[in-house]
């Protein structure tokens, strides 16, 4: 059963990446239902949309900036007995509808689902929005208007400086 309203930011949750009839798991596609971590917080007008980052047991082969790991606590608690390190791949923001999106489902108890959340603490949260930050070539100075403009038209001057700048003629021979 899908979400009923928006999840809160840094909820995890299960997402249906089923294979579109026009992608491949070759070109990086994901292709099952796995862990994700909701990174939008809710805004009005957005419709049933929320950006999440996807989780893995899979350890990266060379951990990059855009890896963050999981503390075990934050994980939903059924989802825990399974030993291994979780990992962010925070290259890979997805935008998912809610339908796509469910709590983790745990052991059923008197015959009826019964759901688990977990969320990633602060200190996690910011460092996997810092890491898509980086993998979207977003730095600090951007948010920095005054730092930002003053450096945008500096680089302006410069740029229209070498444009504008009179042609110097060569002098007649004598």
């Amino acid at each position: 059963m899908a979400i009923q309203g928006t999840p809160r930011n840094g909820m995890i949750l299960m997402c249906d990446f089923d294979q579109h009839e026009n992608e491949h798991v070759s070109d990086g596609n994901m292709r099952k239902t796995r862990m994700v971590v909701a990174i939008s917080p809710s805004h009005e007008r957005r419709g049933k949309i929320v950006h999440v980052v996807p989780i893995s047991m899979t350890a990266p082969e060379v951990i990059m900036p855009w890896h963050i790991q999981v503390p075990l606590d934050c994980i939903p608690h059924p989802a825990r007995h399974r030993v291994g390190a979780r990992w962010t791949k925070c290259d890979m923001v997805v935008t998912a509808g809610w339908s796509r999106l469910n709590r983790y489902e745990g052991p059923k108890r008197r015959g009826q689902i019964a759901y688990a959340d977990g969320f990633l603490d602060m200190d996690t949260l910011a460092r996997v929005k810092l890491a898509i930050a980086h993998v979207f070539g977003i730095r600090r100075e951007t948010f920095d208007y005054g730092k930002a403009a003053a450096i945008a038209g500096e680089e302006l001057d410069v740029a229209l400086g070498q444009a504008m700048a009179p042609k110097m003629e060569k002098p007649d021979p004598i």
